[in-house]
Formats: structure tokens, C-alpha cells, sequence
């Protein structure tokens, strides 16, 4: 009696049983991920009614409603990063109406889908119990790195993106149907293009980290296949885009805004990476801005951290920055003792992607889109047992679940439990009524923004300001428009660094028929000087616009509106120009 080789044509094998295993231990369970899928929700949907953002979010809000009202993005409005969040939310906009929930409520589904993923991508790793802990860290990430995950932003979107083309990457290697494996493959390939047309730096890297893990992992005679069913669908995905702009004449204004225009930003915003030595100490280039690499959470319960930080701290921060690393340094120390699932890798090359966000800004607002991947990925390196590898698939399940596996589970999920909860309490606790006008509802919790600045310009302008009036908002606060029902009058959602030319050609036209400025500081932002970037636009402001009385003498606030006056006439002497011949001097 002879025995029949399988038919590899219709049923793709895998590599090694360290695979069959794992696969077989996602468990058959789709309830416990729908389960953590609605948990995901439930905890995003609680955070979203909390923190307007005047700046990341704000920029997506006015884009869209841009878009949504027939303007086109790269043409008549400039920016540098991929066209998916805005075209994304802009029909959100068509559908429902422009309204912030509209982009919140995206937001907490694509929190429920990555959540959902990634616990069945951990039990397929192998994990078994440890796939609770994992999808515990990603559900409360809106609280945890409070308040970036709550944002329609698109390093946010491309954070769920990656999720989403890994784990169809992943299926692409399951047994079954070529159709439907290939389909998993070409999906997963749709996703990595939109990943890319959301932030180019993260695709990139993640589609050439999902293609080498696909070649490494499938069955012989099925690697080219499975790699160019995801080649096919991102590259279908870019040549429909690209389709869209050629038919409107616009693939020169695409190539220019993602293409050279981030390379004209050079080191504008670089920041130096964390020290790791000397233990609980910043580097004196950290220290001068160790307040960016702070967690947020702890800048919000702390009120005096303006006035010292301590060294646990600042180890807990190096150790934050530190923990990408370790994870990869400990999956490739695991590799050294037996084989490891190809979800582990899948996961390894989605964090690489991520950590890509570190350069050339390594902040706080940067790390928090990779400390989730990087604590999942130690958690599918550490629970996957290499001996496991000749184990059937109901051994290694029946290991997975044992004693041990559940009381160290037990552990971290109540961790992650009492951590997002009791800071969740505190977020609304130390929440404000919401006062932003009738469009956004959210309740400010940072100390900026509960500040009465931003609430007394968007008063102001509503109170002023014709519904449809055309205003500038000088700094990057682009809610503005938003929250007043204002038009922009120009291509910029805030201050271009090293456009100076481009910038002051559109903008000083601009200022001869507008009647408010929004200006934040006057002159000193974050960064640089605006009367640096931009000196024609600020001899025009200190000329001709004049601060009302209804903003004079308010200590506290931070941002103001600017309103015409009467022509001052020109500048006779500007001492911020001669400060390179000033002195100081002692009275």
C-alpha cells in the first residue's frame, strides 16, 4: 500500500511543526477576541469625549473638512504626509456630517480591530494565556499613552494600519484554500499601501519586513507566491492612487509634497535620542527639553514637575526608550535556542516599522506608538517555549493554559487593569467642562488646555467673526477653524519650517483683507522664532493687527487673537534684529 503525497497545490504546508503548533493554538476561541475586541472599544470610547487637540488632531479635522467641501489635497493644501487619514475622514465627513465624533468613532474601531488581532495573533504565536496580557497592554493604550491614541491622527492610523497588515500577512500562511491565502496576502499588501499613504516612512519598512518574513516562512514553492499576492496588493493600491491624481493632473504636486518636500525639512525637527548612561540622568542635550521625553501621564498628576525630576524618573524614561531594543535583543537570543513561530516574526518586523517613528524626533509623543509593539513582542518571545516545537498542537495548547501560565497572566492583566483604570478615574477627574464652542465637546484635562486661552479665541472669533470668514491662524493651531466655522485662506494647516519664500508670498496678500490673526505668544513658539521663519508676515502683524482689549492683561493665557488697527507705520529700531550687537548689561 503506498501512501499518497498531500497535494501541496491546494493545501499550503508549513515550514515546520513549530508552525502547525502555533497555528493550531489560536485555539478555535473567535469569542475571547471578539471579547478583547469590545473591550478595546469600550475603553477608547470612554477616553474619546476627553482632550481637544489644537494641533495633531485639529490639522486632520480642518484637512478633511476641506476636502469634504471640494478642495484638493496637495493643490490647494499643502502637507508632506500620505493621503489616506484625510481622504479617510473627509468621507467620514460626506457620510455623517463634519463633526469631531465622526473622527473619534473611527478611531475606536479601528482600537476594537487591532485589540481583537492582535490577542488570535498572540495565541497563534504560541502564547496561550500570555495572549490575555498582550491584548490587556494594546486595550488600554487610550489611557495609558493618554492622549494620542484617542486622536484621529496619522501616525495613530498607521499604528492600527500595521496591525491589520500583519496579521493578514500572518494568514496568508494558514492551510487551506490558495484563493483564500493569497487573498489574506493581497489584503495584507492593500494594507501596508495604505499604512505608507498614511505615514511613508513606517510603510516602507514594514513592507519590505513582512515580504522577508514571508519568503523565511512559507512552503517551499509557495514563497514567490505568497510574497507577490502582497508585492501585487500594494502595488495595485498604489497605482489606483496614483490613477486618481493623474486623472486630475496633480502626480507632480503628489512627488513634490511627499517626496522632496520632506527632505527640504532636514533636521527641523531632530532631536537627540535618550541617554541610557549615566543611570537617572538626562544628557545636558535631553535636559534642556527633558520635558518631551517625560511620560505624559506623569507630567499630568504631577503639577511640580516643572520644578524637579527626580532620578526614578528619568531611569523609568530610559528604560521606556530602551525597551523597543530589549525587545528585539531578547527575540533574537530566543531564536538562538530553537526555531520561533513566524507570528513572532511577523510582530518583530511591525515593531522595526514603528521604531522608525523615533528618527529624527525621538520624544515621548513618538515612543508611545512603539511601547505597545514592543511589550507584545517581548510577551509572544518570552511565552513560546522552543522545546514546544515536536509538541502536537493539544500538548502545547494543554502547556499554555496550565497553573502557571494563567496566575502570571492573571498578574499583568490586573496590572494593566488597575493602572488604566486608576489613571482613567484621574483623567476625569482633573477633566474641565467642555468650552470650546458647540463643535467640539471634548473636556480639556492637560494644564494648556484647560488654560482660558484657546477657549476665550474660540469665543472671541464666534462672537466676531462671520460663519465663513476668512482668518489666519499664525502657529500651528488649526482646531481653530474647526471649532469657529473660519476659512483658510491659504494652502498651510500651520508654520512650514524653511519655506520662508514660499510662505510669505501667499500669506502677505492674504494679510491685506483679513481682519483676525490667531498668534500664540506673540513670537516664541516651541521651536523657533517666528519673526525667524517668517519676518515679513511678523513686521505686517506688529503694523498693522493690535490686541484687543478683551485679551489685554490675562497672565495666564497663552494664545490671543490679533485684529486690525490703524498703520502704525514702519518699525524704526527691531531689537530682536540686533540682538548679535546687543550687550548685556546691569542697572
Amino acid at each position: 500500500m503506498t501512501e499518497t503525497a498531500p497535494d501541496r497545490g491546494s493545501r499550503p504546508a508549513q515550514t515546520s511543526g513549530v508552525q502547525d503548533a502555533a497555528t493550531a493554538a489560536s485555539g478555535g476561541r473567535p469569542w475571547l477576541a471578539l471579547a478583547w475586541g469590545l473591550v478595546g472599544a469600550g475603553v477608547a470610547a470612554l477616553m474619546a469625549p476627553l482632550e481637544p487637540s489644537l494641533l495633531e488632531e485639529g490639522l486632520m479635522l480642518h484637512v478633511a473638512q476641506r476636502l469634504a467641501d471640494g478642495a484638493h489635497l496637495y493643490r490647494d493644501v499643502m502637507s508632506i504626509t500620505g493621503p489616506f487619514p484625510y481622504e479617510l475622514l473627509a468621507l467620514g465627513f460626506r457620510v455623517f456630517g463634519d463633526e469631531i465624533w465622526v473622527a473619534r468613532a473611527i478611531m475606536v474601531i479601528f482600537q476594537a480591530l487591532s485589540v481583537a488581532l492582535i490577542f488570535d495573533w498572540a495565541r497563534r504565536a504560541g502564547a496561550g494565556a500570555l495572549a490575555h496580557t498582550a491584548a490587556a497592554c494594546l486595550a488600554a493604550t487610550p489611557i495609558l499613552f493618554f492622549p494620542l491614541f484617542t486622536f484621529f491622527f496619522y501616525t495613530t492610523l498607521a499604528f492600527h494600519l500595521c496591525v491589520l497588515a500583519g496579521y493578514a500577512a500572518l494568514r496568508s500562511l494558514d492551510e487551506g484554500a490558495p484563493a483564500v491565502t493569497l487573498g489574506w496576502g493581497l489584503a495584507a499588501g492593500v494594507l501596508v499601501a495604505c499604512t505608507a499613504l498614511s505615514k511613508q516612512t513606517i510603510g516602507v519598512l514594514l513592507a519590505l519586513g513582512l515580504i522577508l518574513v514571508l519568503l523565511a516562512n512559507a512552503a517551499p514553492g509557495w514563497r514567490v507566491r505568497k510574497a507577490g499576492a502582497l508585492v501585487a496588493g500594494g502595488v495595485l493600491s498604489a497605482l489606483v492612487t496614483l490613477a486618481i491624481y493623474a486623472l486630475r493632473g496633480e502626480v507632480g504636486d503628489v512627488f513634490q509634497s511627499l517626496v522632496i518636500e520632506p527632505f527640504n525639512l532636514g533636521d527641523t525637527y531632530e532631536s537627540p535620542y535618550v541617554n541610557f548612561w549615566p543611570v537617572g540622568e538626562f544628557s545636558p542635550e535631553v535636559k534642556a527639553n527633558h520635558l518631551l521625553y517625560l511620560p505624559n501621564l506623569f507630567l499630568l498628576f504631577n503639577p511640580t514637575v516643572f520644578i524637579k525630576v527626580g532620578p526614578g524618573m528619568v531611569f523609568l524614561t530610559q528604560l521606556l526608550f530602551a525597551l523597543p531594543w530589549l525587545a528585539l535583543i531578547i527575540t533574537a537570543l530566543r531564536r538562538i535556542g530553537g526555531p520561533l513561530p513566524a507570528a513572532v516574526w511577523f510582530h518583530a518586523a511591525i515593531l522595526v516599522a514603528v521604531a522608525t517613528n523615533l528618527y529624527p524626533r525621538a520624544d515621548w509623543g513618538h515612543l508611545v506608538f512603539v511601547l505597545p509593539m514592543a511589550f507584545v513582542q517581548i510577551v509572544l518571545a518570552l511565552s513560546f517555549r522552543s522545546q514546544d516545537r515536536c509538541s502536537g498542537p493539544v500538548e502545547l495548547e494543554t502547556r499554555r493554559t496550565g497553573m502557571s501560565g494563567w496566575v502570571v497572566t492573571s498578574v499583568l492583566v490586573l496590572v494593566f487593569v488597575a493602572g488604566a483604570g486608576a489613571a482613567g478615574t484621574g483623567l476625569h477627574g482633573m477633566s474641565i467642562e467642555a468650552n470650546y464652542g458647540p463643535r467640539i465637546s471634548q473636556r480639556p484635562v492637560s494644564m494648556m488646555m484647560r488654560n482660558a486661552g484657546p477657549s476665550r479665541v474660540i469665543r472671541f472669533l464666534r462672537q466676531h467673526a462671520e460663519p465663513g470668514e476668512e482668518i489666519f491662524v499664525a502657529r500651528s493651531e488649526p482646531l481653530v477653524y474647526f471649532a469657529t466655522d473660519t476659512v483658510n485662506p491659504t494652502p498651510f494647516g500651520g508654520v512650514i519650517p524653511g519655506h520662508r519664500e514660499e510662505q510669505e508670498a501667499i500669506l502677505l496678500p492674504v494679510l491685506e483683507r483679513i481682519r483676525f490673526v490667531v498668534m500664540s505668544d506673540i513670537d516664541q513658539p516651541l521651536y523657533t522664532y517666528y519673526s525667524d521663519e517668517l519676518p515679513g508676515v511678523q513686521a505686517v502683524l506688529e503694523r498693522h493687527f493690535e490686541m484687543p482689549r478683551y485679551f489685554a492683561g490675562l497672565k495666564e493665557s497663552w494664545v490671543h487673537v490679533l485684529v486690525r488697527g490703524e498703520d502704525r507705520g514702519p518699525t524704526v529700531v527691531d531689537f530682536f534684529d540686533q540682538r548679535g550687537e546687543g550687550r548685556y548689561w546691569v542697572r
